[in-house]
């Protein structure tokens, strides 16, 4: 017998449709200015904004916004141009989830995303020294980072999670709001903060959930909403509510951070198009 997800009050209407514009805003073309400044935020974003440019699988781009977090709580911004880094990271993350992105469209992609509406670099001798820089920057992370490149991706918990709740409840029911592709969106999107990396994968893969439910108002049947028989404690014993409250609302604060971001630093572009 199939259940529904029964209907609980949820978020703010105002923060679902943060969440809804930022999975949208690949379309609408949002562009930062990222000569203007430098910070790890901007970093990240600008992983993200090259990962989808270079048809990177959003593993491989979680991967890369993971490195790039890591290493810079290592090392700091100041010595380090981020930028350069972010297109290092994204060459690394492609050894890691097996998906090889060539340097030279990782150089092209990223000196177009900075310096917007140029032509591809000659193989002069800007692009060398750029390919240049990526080696050593690659060399030097992994010494930075004890060679302790691969990390368990929340992801594949996120799947499991989902699937478990898609069965518990049935498919039908499970899919007449988007609950799959909203967590996975937050979850994406949180990778943009380099809080992402402090917390277990598991916790992070609930958080998310937890958030596209409430965003529909949405709760699974037969389970308390919080406590040992809540469906976070079911999927994951170690959860403290505490813990996921603070995971949840730095993921939607990244919402906030974006917003900010793009009216700080919109790119508009000049008069002879640079």
């Amino acid at each position: 017998m199939e259940m529904s997800l029964g209907v609980h009050q949820g978020m703010n209407l105002d923060r679902r449709h943060q969440i809804h514009s930022q999975e949208s805003s690949e379309s609408e073309c949002k562009l930062v200015d990222y000569r203007r400044q430098q910070s790890v935020f901007l970093g990240a974003r600008f992983i993200f904004e090259c990962g989808v440019k270079l048809e990177a699988t959003p593993i491989a781009i979680a991967t890369a916004a993971s490195l790039f977090h890591r290493f810079f709580k290592e090392v700091g911004t100041k010595n380090y141009d981020v930028y350069l880094i972010g297109g290092t990271c994204l060459f690394l993350a492609g050894k890691v989830e097996n998906q090889y992105l060539k340097v030279r469209d990782i150089i092209n992609v990223c000196y177009a995303s900075i310096h917007r509406n140029t032509p591809p670099l000659d193989l002069g001798e800007v692009y060398y020294a750029f390919r240049g820089a990526i080696f050593q920057a690659e060399l030097l992370m992994m010494r930075i980072l004890k060679f302790e490149i691969v990390r368990e991706q929340p992801h594949k918990f996120l799947t499991h999670y989902l699937k478990t709740i898609e069965e518990w409840v049935g498919y039908d029911a499970s899919y007449k709001q988007p609950i799959a592709r909203t967590s996975w969106a937050v979850l994406q999107d949180f990778h943009m903060d380099p809080a992402v990396t402090e917390y277990p994968p598991e916790a992070l893969a609930v958080a998310a959930i937890q958030i596209a439910l409430q965003a529909y108002g949405a709760q699974v049947p037969l389970c308390s909403e919080q406590g040992r028989n809540s469906w976070q404690m079911i999927m994951y014993a170690d959860l403290q509510p505490d813990i996921q409250n603070e995971i949840m609302l730095k993921m939607l604060k990244v919402y906030d951070m974006e917003n900010e971001l793009l009216s700080r630093f919109p790119y508009k572009e000049s008069i002879n198009g640079k």
